[in-house]
């Protein structure tokens, strides 16, 4: 991962640490992401099964590089480099959550905000975002 670049946004170069489960919320916001149904899913929730995080930015915000165990998982062929988002909830913080893959593999689990800075250091519970939807790109 030595100088992972984020596919998208003002992130820069991620933080490396040694591969660590996702913690629970964590899980539970992939795998809202991955309720959706697109092209793709089924191998992204095989590889979500194996998923550890490998990297942050820092006191940015929670979002994670993702490292999946390829040889446990199948390749998706799937919408990148975005494969699933969804929008905050009415009522709570202008937010996205995003799940970015690259050649069909899951590589970063993002929160986008819009009206903190910093932006939110844990992923908050999935129930204040709406339904998860993929757009063809």
């Amino acid at each position: 991962m030595s100088g992972y670049k984020a596919i998208m946004g003002n992130h820069g170069k991620a933080r490396e640490f040694a591969p660590r489960p996702l913690t629970s919320v964590e899980r539970r916001t992939l795998d809202y992401l991955l309720s959706a149904d697109f092209p793709g899913v089924t191998e992204f929730r095989a590889q979500a099964a194996t998923a550890h995080a490998i990297g942050d930015w820092g006191d940015c915000c929670a979002s994670l590089v993702l490292e999946v165990d390829r040889s446990l998982s199948p390749k998706a062929t799937a919408n990148e480099p975005v494969a699933v988002e969804a929008h905050s909830a009415p009522g709570s913080p202008a937010r996205e959550l995003l799940l970015f893959v690259r050649a069909g593999w899951l590589t970063e689990l993002e929160i986008v905000h819009y009206e903190e800075e910093p932006g939110p250091r844990t992923f908050p519970e999935p129930e204040s975002f709406e339904r998860p939807v993929s757009y063809p790109r």
